[in-house]
């Protein structure tokens, strides 16, 4: 009871936040269509054509009169989780403005200064960058509202087991994170690879280390560590990590950072996968220069992939830990080919 009892707290914290959330984004949307503060999208973004804005052309009162839109169907949404406890409708527009505001609203310039963070360069920081940060937050708010109310005792959208194809998506993410820090990687080198190398020569040391261990560390790094939703070190920190080793690794350490990359990568992959391809596919493609465009190729399937990993792997673990079953040991799968246990409500 106790458990149920956190679950109902938790899901009605959240959906809490998410209604705070919907009310301040249609007073931010009532204030830019109105003219009362500018908005940071639309004809005022100067960045849209380069990062990808869906946004792009439009009329900054009309961003407004989008935000407030989003605002207001937001605070229906709330209204009507609380007033339709444990029916599934209200959850789908729930994922849906997580959806919006995790994928469509934000562009690629939020991987992009997220990478040269690691510079500790700011210099591309702008208005339309902070809201679509606040945007992602309202996201994540909305899809664990989503992801947290009770039917039946059960998450909605958590599975009875772990799919099948958890694994497979886990090692596809892995191999699909490889392109583009194989051709970053070889750039840092020297190596001309997939371009004339023009203006290569010109890279100083330091430029050259930068690029190599972000450009190329990073999805390197990320690999790894996907490889490792379905590995034993993936549950349990190895013995060479002072402290930790040997102890269970948190759900939340995993999941949270591994649906945050994945977010990036898509909002980054929607914008460039599918011109890539469009090229190749009338031919228009410009292949003496494919290494600055042709990894773009695989970013959207990359962060789809990493996307259901992740998904796999709490799931995976929300069994395990509520069965508390011995790792290394599954729990007993029933006749329909799924775990028996489920989690508690939430």
């Amino acid at each position: 009871m106790a458990a149920k009892l956190e679950g109902i707290d938790r899901h009605a914290l959240l959906l809490a936040a998410a209604a705070a959330w919907s009310l301040l984004t249609l007073a931010v949307g009532a204030l830019w269509t109105a003219g009362a503060v500018a908005s940071p999208f639309g004809t005022n973004d100067p960045r849209t054509g380069e990062v990808g804005s869906y946004l792009e052309g439009l009329d900054p009162e009309h961003t407004g009169v989008v935000a407030a839109a989003v605002g207001l169907a937001g605070l229906l949404t709330a209204v009507a989780m609380w007033g339709a406890p444990g029916r599934l409708w209200p959850a789908v527009p729930a994922v849906a403005l997580g959806v919006l505001l995790l994928v469509v609203v934000p562009d690629a310039r939020v991987i992009q200064n997220f990478a040269y963070l690691f510079f500790a360069y700011t210099g591309l920081w702008d208005g339309a960058l902070g809201a679509q940060v606040v945007a992602i937050a309202g996201g994540f708010v909305w899809m664990a509202a989503a992801a947290t109310r009770p039917a039946g005792g059960v998450s909605w959208f958590i599975a009875r087991g772990e799919p099948r194809w958890a694994k497979a998506a886990a090692y596809t993410a892995a191999v699909l994170a490889l392109p583009y820090a194989v051709v970053r990687v070889s750039w840092a080198l020297g190596i001309p690879l997939g371009t004339s190398g023009e203006g290569l020569d010109e890279w100083s040391g330091l430029e050259r280390l930068g690029v190599a261990l972000v450009f190329g560390g990073l999805p390197t790094i990320g690999a790894v560590l996907t490889i490792g939703l379905v590995r034993r070190w993936g549950e349990r920190f190895p013995r060479w990590i002072p402290v930790l080793r040997g102890r269970r690794v948190p759900i939340w350490f995993a999941v949270v950072p591994g649906l945050l990359a994945a977010t990036m990568i898509i909002q980054m992959g929607l914008r460039f996968t599918p011109g890539t391809a469009l090229d190749i596919v009338t031919a228009e493609y410009a292949w003496s220069d494919w290494g600055a465009s042709l990894p773009g190729l695989f970013i959207l399937p990359w962060g789809i992939a990493l996307t259901a990993a992740v998904y796999g792997y709490a799931v995976r673990r929300l069994h395990r830990d509520a069965a508390d079953v011995p790792l290394g040991r599954e729990p007993v799968p029933s006749p329909e080919g799924t775990d028996s246990a489920r989690p508690g409500r939430g």
